[in-house]
């Protein structure tokens, strides 16, 4: 019976063992395809993941591209930017993708150009990714959706300030016959009074009888003359021996000499500079100023260039931003800032900036002084904008505008001798500037040959070659760029460099947004 017993347990125990077995196999059978699916759908995501992110790039790309070309075609005049763009984009978000294998159902996109105050491409894709183990749970693909905006600005925020030299060596005439006629006018001015034209204080023409050690052969007296003045100026005559000049009466009242003969006018002057003690206007300046038609001097072609600027700024302004705005200042031995008045640094009042120009008679006048003529004191005026002004921004807002400074001048210090010009201006002032970020352009007024030598100005610094001058290249070293240098003598010229400054300062590197 024991044995019977035994044989019976382990015949149990093996039955019960092959149970055990199987249900484990048929377990692991029932668990398997869970498994199978979970690693497919891990893989089915990873392919998922990187084919969005190929897409992704690709469509940043072509909505970068598509914007770049839609801006150019715009910028061009083309009424088809639109549709140039988009072909554009598509054509570039296919060429990305190419022969890929990312069970993409389709390497296309849509692309559309929108254009308000910005240029702005928006790459739109639609598609799928095909399943490697989705089938299992009947997944065959995945859906990939996606969008990107790429925004352009082409409507920059730009400022412009504008630095006006309005020192007394700014007052020779606009062009050579201008030069001529202020010579004519002044020939026979007296700036310092009726004293007694023996004494040697008194100036005749803007050539002083004796002056700083310099005395002249002698002051000619003739018989007072019945017109003021009425002898013709000869070009690159003498006028520095006894005799040489018209003869000159003074202005109405004042008194002959003692033997009732009248002064000959010696070398006439070309500056209509302001040195009158007495204030009643008979300096060159006065008297260029007094004439019938006054006569144009190097700084109203300026102001007429300036106020040129002002109405392409105004046209250029896009009205629903308001992404132009302007300062404008003069210096001399000060620095002064014309318009806005209201404390800003700069507006778009397009006609109030224009009022401050003004024209030969209103608006910036020029620095005058009396008895001797200021200093240009660039150096002030440079560390005075650096500590007033605030740095340029990118251009991408109201708040950020990009900054550029335009400088007018003809670069000469001067002493406060008469005016005499003593050298250039020192380049690295302009530094301060560019350390804020401005762009600084600038505009050199180089002096014309003078017809004479006049007893204010030491010509020869003045008349040196263009290229060569010290002058010049102390300019050169303040511009920002060699394109943002140019030299501009009469209104023409000075409207055109103008012009060209602006179209630089405008052409303000675009940024982009996604």
């Amino acid at each position: 019976m024991k044995s019977i017993a035994h044989r019976f347990g382990r015949r149990a125990r093996a039955g019960f063992g092959r149970q055990r077995r199987g249900a484990i196999a048929v377990t692991f059978a029932m668990s398997i395809l869970p498994i199978i699916l979970c690693c497919g759908l891990a893989i089915d995501y990873a392919s998922w993941n990187e084919a969005r992110a190929a897409v992704n790039r690709a469509a940043n790309s072509a909505a970068m591209n598509a914007v770049k070309i839609a801006y150019s075609a715009q910028n061009e005049g083309s009424l088809s930017y639109a549709a140039q763009g988009q072909t554009a984009g598509q054509k570039w978000f296919t060429a990305q993708l190419g022969t890929t294998s990312l069970g993409l159902s389709t390497t296309s996109a849509q692309v559309a150009i929108t254009y308000v105050s910005t240029m702005t491409a928006t790459v739109t894709y639609s598609g799928s990714v095909t399943s490697i183990f989705g089938g299992i749970a009947s997944v065959l693909s995945y859906p990939l959706n996606l969008t990107v905006t790429t925004t352009m600005a082409t409507t920059p925020y730009v400022e412009i300030q504008v630095l006006i030299d309005n020192s007394s060596s700014m007052l020779i005439g606009a062009t050579q016959t201008d030069m001529l006629n202020v010579e004519m006018v002044t020939m026979c001015s007296t700036q310092g009074g009726n004293a007694d034209p023996n004494n040697g204080t008194v100036d005749f023409a803007g050539y002083m009888c004796s002056y700083n050690g310099y005395t002249a052969t002698s002051c000619p007296i003739t018989t007072p003359s019945s017109a003021y003045p009425v002898t013709t100026i000869t070009p690159n005559t003498t006028f520095l021996t006894a005799g040489g000049g018209p003869s000159c009466q003074y202005w109405p009242g004042a008194v002959a000499n003692s033997d009732g003969t009248w002064p000959t006018g010696g070398a006439p002057c070309a500056f209509a500079c302001h040195s009158d003690n007495t204030g009643q206007g008979h300096d060159p300046y006065g008297l260029v100023r007094a004439s019938s038609t006054p006569i144009t001097l190097r700084l109203d072609a300026v102001k007429t260039a300036i106020n040129s600027l002002i109405s392409l700024m105004s046209a250029s302004n896009n009205s629903n931003l308001n992404n132009l705005s302007i300062g404008i200042w003069d210096f001399n031995t000060a620095i002064e800032q014309d318009y806005p008045t209201t404390g800003a640094e700069a507006g778009s009042n397009w006609t109030a900036a224009q009022t401050a120009v003004g024209g030969n008679l209103t608006g910036i006048q020029p620095s005058l002084t009396t008895g001797s003529n200021p200093d240009t004191d660039f150096n002030l005026a440079m560390n005075y904008l650096a500590n007033h002004l605030t740095s340029s921004g990118s251009g991408g807002s109201a708040l950020t505008p990009s900054k550029m400074l335009f400088i007018v001048t003809d670069g000469m210090l001067s002493s406060p001798e008469a005016g005499i010009a003593s050298g250039a201006f020192s380049a690295s002032e302009c530094t301060l500037m560019k350390n804020k970020g401005y762009t600084v352009f600038v505009i050199y007024t180089p002096y014309y040959s003078l017809p004479h030598i006049s007893w204010n100005v030491d010509a020869a610094p003045l008349t040196q070659p263009l290229t060569n001058s010290t002058v010049s290249q102390a300019l050169q070293a303040c511009a920002s760029s060699p394109s943002n240098y140019l030299s501009a003598t009469d209104q023409t010229s000075l409207t055109a460099a103008l012009k060209t400054f602006l179209t630089i300062a405008l052409t303000v590197p675009a940024y982009y947004s996604n």
